[in-house]
């Protein structure tokens, strides 16, 4: 089975990396990778009017139709903003999403993850999460204290509540997860019977 890599508005930059990082974290789910060309989100385009402007962003559900024109299992990459929903002027920005079995997609807007050093490693776990979700893997919320950086499953998410009351910063809630699932999320992903669930 193929992972079938799909860029939307994506320049590709640290793909290299990200797909070394995903091929580690699912060994031997994956006889290769097939990365498409980069696709105009034009049909998917939508305006926020704003104070600064005119913001670009993709609506997550929106993105996950797109991927249906590609052989599953499809991973979207995009640079855009990509948002739950939008009502007025607020928007609620999301770093990725999946739908068990079908697609998954992860978003670079934020500087964290496209522009500074790590952002590929950081980009490549939020690929392992949703992939994760991908292949029927559930979200932990065991952090009940500040991370160590490499510290959490990438399947982790109680850190949220210390990146929301602002004790932590993005790049640190990013870089408190590891490359690697948990023991718990290993014996999961082994009862995955992938090659008949991907059955066309």
């Amino acid at each position: 089975m193929n992972l079938n890599i799909v860029p939307i508005e994506y320049d590709k930059r640290g793909l290299e990396e990200i797909v070394r990082i995903i091929c580690n974290a699912f060994p031997d789910f994956f006889d290769g990778f097939h990365v498409e060309e980069n696709i105009s989100r034009s049909a998917y385009k939508k305006t926020l009017q704003n104070a600064k402007g005119n913001l670009s962003y993709l609506l997550n559900l929106n993105i996950l139709k797109l991927l249906n024109d590609f052989e599953k299992p499809a991973l979207g990459i995009t640079s855009c903003a990509v948002v739950k929903h939008c009502e007025g002027n607020k928007f609620l920005p999301v770093y990725g999403g999946a739908i068990k079995n079908d697609s998954c997609f992860v978003s670079m807007y934020c500087p964290e993850l496209s522009v500074i050093d790590g952002y590929s490693r950081r980009a490549g776990i939020v690929c392992i999460h949703e992939l994760g979700h991908f292949f029927g893997l559930g979200h932990h919320e065991y952090c009940e204290e500040i991370p160590a950086k490499n510290s959490l499953c990438p399947m982790e998410i109680g850190h949220r509540v210390f990146r929301d009351k602002k004790e932590i910063s993005l790049a640190h809630y990013f870089d408190a997860r590891k490359t690697e699932f948990c023991e718990e999320c290993k014996k999961k992903l082994e009862k995955v019977d992938y090659e008949k669930e991907f059955i066309l």
